[in-house]
């Protein structure tokens, strides 16, 4: 699930960079600064993500697959986001582009599609901006979920909603304990790498993102209305089911 989805992610926001690079700023007798679709597409892919995600500790019984499970999750966000903001790894695949892509005997046209040749500064913003929507999108998704769960199967209309209230209590619980401590986790390991990307590479990974949100906070309301949308399609989705 988690291979598929950076798959689909990659795929999206790189022809999503493909049509900003097209848009136009001025509409009319005024000048306008339109959203970016490639930093759209990243909220609405991180939020279908998460939410699946947690929906999956339904169907988790068992404490030492969540451990697994977690663990699994944890290396991966490291690896996709942390790892890939280090000057080593941008000179390294810096060098592995130069030599794939650079060369127009070994290079082609849908090669070339996975190639970025930002410099290292645009590189990191793109990384951190990247990873602030991913943490904003966990932990909004997170909190979401567990109320959204409580109120379907506590609320006035509950008999409405068979899936919630089928789950057995026990299984019930645990679902809402292990979102729980998913966040913390979650938590616990972004207030790591923030430390961590200060002190060892001075990178400071808010920086950008905040930058993003002053200049244009209608960002935050498309991810409001997306975290809307996916929520209740993933509760409907079940009901269906």
């Amino acid at each position: 699930y988690y291979a598929i989805h950076h798959v689909f992610r990659f795929t999206f926001k790189r022809f999503a960079r493909f049509n900003d690079r097209n848009k136009r700023t001025d509409h009319g007798s005024g000048t306008w600064t339109p959203l970016s679709l490639e930093i759209c597409m990243e909220y609405m892919c991180n939020t279908y993500y998460f939410v699946f995600y947690r929906n999956l500790f339904l169907s988790i019984a068992d404490f030492k697959m969540f451990i697994v499970m977690k663990s699994m999750h944890v290396s991966f966000e490291l690896l996709s986001y942390v790892v890939r903001m280090s000057s080593i790894y941008f000179r390294v695949t810096k060098q592995l582009q130069t030599y794939w892509f650079g060369n127009s005997q070994t290079a082609c046209r849908v090669l070339r599609f996975l190639s970025d040749p930002s410099p290292y500064a645009m590189w990191t913003s793109r990384v951190t901006i990247d990873y602030m929507i991913r943490n904003v999108c966990g932990i909004t998704s997170g909190i979401a979920y567990i109320f959204g769960s409580l109120l379907l199967r506590y609320g006035y209309n509950k008999p409405f909603y068979e899936f919630v209230n089928l789950a057995e209590s026990n299984q019930f619980t645990l679902t809402i304990t292990y979102t729980l401590i998913s966040l913390c986790i979650e938590l616990w390991i972004f207030v790591i790498s923030v430390v961590f990307m200060y002190r060892c590479h001075e990178i400071i990974i808010a920086k950008s993102y905040t930058v993003l949100l002053q200049s244009q906070p209608k960002y935050l309301i498309f991810f409001v209305f997306t975290m809307a949308h996916i929520l209740t399609d993933v509760f409907l989705a079940e009901l269906i089911l």
